[in-house]
């Protein structure tokens, strides 16, 4: 089971809001909220009334009783923004039974500091108080009361969605080796985020991936293939490299609309290509590359 954990994650995130059952009923309980799915399931999902002053350690319950009809459902999901704006939590406990967690389901828990994981979960699983996969392939979600320095775990091959949306006290972050996508709102309003390492293996970084941090000097890989709208609007660039010879291809506002002081490099004979591209928008395209980064150090 574990070795396909994440997968089967993935998939259930996107079958149990699709549910025919999933606006059904709601009912609360203990500052919860859930959704009835099919097969007597429920997903914890935000309650604007009570959520909020959730505080401490929240533990999330394996099993629930509607005390409406007395009936007992199993929670096997945290919808998206469940926990949205709870920033009294402290710790959130996440019950062996939990089969799928919803992107932004922490977004502005600033306090919040760790994940814990039942024993017996064969989904999830927890490093240092950050979340995955049970096999460790697919980094979940970061609790957003962390920062500082993050280096991904060897292994790691996925990021979720908004992994890391709102985790404004990070200050750099280097990704695994392996890693191909940087999801849509990966690192959305991570406030703090100066410097981020790409891996080689990066193809694709997700509309609105970094938008909102202050980010200065970016260097692309060779196999960056597209970067979707909005990525790293609301940030600082000073300087951006691409190694690939071939453009990525790129959404709308990317890089936000001030681009004036902002250079790029690129491959020497591929300054051309560039100029007719949609990174034309850069006012100064050199050839060469640059190996300074942020803070001076150096690749």
């Amino acid at each position: 089971m574990k070795n396909i954990s994440s997968i089967l994650v993935a998939v259930l995130c996107m079958v149990f809001p699709a549910s025919q059952a999933w606006a059904q009923m709601t009912f609360a309980k203990d500052g919860l909220r859930y959704h009835v799915l099919e097969g007597q399931n429920v997903s914890v999902c935000y309650d604007d009334e009570d959520s909020l002053f959730l505080s401490g350690r929240v533990v999330i319950p394996e099993q629930i009783i509607n005390p409406a009809d007395e009936v007992v459902y199993k929670v096997v999901a945290v919808a998206d923004t469940a926990f949205k704006g709870c920033d009294l939590i402290d710790v959130l406990v996440l019950p062996a039974s939990l089969q799928c967690f919803g992107a932004h389901a922490i977004d502005h828990c600033f306090n919040m500091v760790a994940y814990e994981v039942a024993s017996g979960s064969q989904f999830f699983k927890t490093v240092d108080g950050v979340l995955f996969s049970a096999d460790g392939t697919t980094l979940v979600s970061c609790p957003t009361g962390k920062g500082g320095e993050y280096v991904f775990p060897e292994g790691v091959k996925k990021i979720a969605p908004a992994a890391f949306s709102t985790c404004k006290n990070f200050r750099s972050v280097e990704l695994s080796e392996g890693i191909k996508e940087v999801p849509d709102y990966a690192f959305y309003e991570c406030w703090g985020l100066a410097d981020v390492k790409f891996p080689k293996s990066l193809e694709t970084i997700g509309a609105y991936a970094f938008d909102g941090t202050i980010l200065q000097f970016l260097d692309f890989g060779s196999k960056l293939k597209s970067i979707g709208s909005h990525a790293f609007d609301r940030s600082s660039m000073v300087e951006c490299i691409c190694r690939g010879s071939k453009p990525a291809q790129m959404g709308d506002d990317v890089f936000g609309n001030d681009m004036n002081y902002t250079r790029l490099y690129v491959p020497s004979g591929a300054v051309t290509r560039y100029k007719k591209s949609a990174w034309s928008i850069f006012p100064t395209i050199y050839p060469g590359t640059r190996t300074r980064r942020w803070m001076g150090s150096y690749r």
